[in-house]
């Protein structure tokens, strides 16, 4: 049974402008793992959200104090942290909703078109649990992920990145809103 109390400390430290990119990537990497937990990454989920969680984890994929905005650096640690963190996070719809609402998507997008393999496996998978979630489809149209999910599949040659950006566009594709633009 995970403690409660440990998602709100988290969340807590990644809130913290003082606190170490190394203590960050240290806490997105443990909310991830707890998020990705089958018995309780949904309320730890949850706790972390309710905690304020979501909006420090966007600041991670938005600005890294080291590197400056996201995209300066993709081999950035704490942001590939961050993005893996988030690809465990989406996987909880009110996290998935809060996640959106801080504005965190668009930088998931651009960690898919020039992040190292783990980074884009991670970001694909995000915006594949977004997709999931009706409300969020138009904001993945709209912030370009139809297209770099199609350029992942077709420039990448590693499946860790191609089958979630498959199944990405596979849940867009099934709710009508991007079949357009494919």
């Amino acid at each position: 049974m995970v403690e409660f109390s440990v998602p709100n400390t988290l969340a807590t430290l990644l809130h913290r402008t003082a606190a170490s990119p190394t203590l960050k990537e240290a806490a997105c990497r443990a909310i991830g793992t707890l998020a990705a937990t089958t018995d309780a990454g949904g309320r730890a989920a949850a706790a972390f959200t309710a905690a304020g969680g979501m909006t420090s984890l966007a600041d991670c994929l938005h600005h890294t104090p080291q590197d400056g905005p996201l995209g300066a650096s993709v081999t950035n640690p704490l942001a590939r942290a961050a993005v893996r963190a988030a690809s465990a996070l989406a996987r909880h719809r009110g996290a998935a909703s809060e996640f959106v609402r801080a504005g965190a998507l668009p930088p998931v997008v651009h960690m898919l078109s020039t992040g190292a393999l783990d980074s884009a496996a991670a970001a694909a998978a995000t915006i594949g649990a977004l997709a999931a979630v009706r409300e969020h489809r138009q904001t993945i149209v709209s912030a370009r992920g139809v297209a770099v999910l199609l350029r992942a599949l077709a420039d990448g040659n590693d499946r860790s990145v191609q089958e979630p950006a498959a199944s990405a566009l596979r849940i867009l594709c099934l709710s009508g809103g991007a079949c357009t633009l494919l």
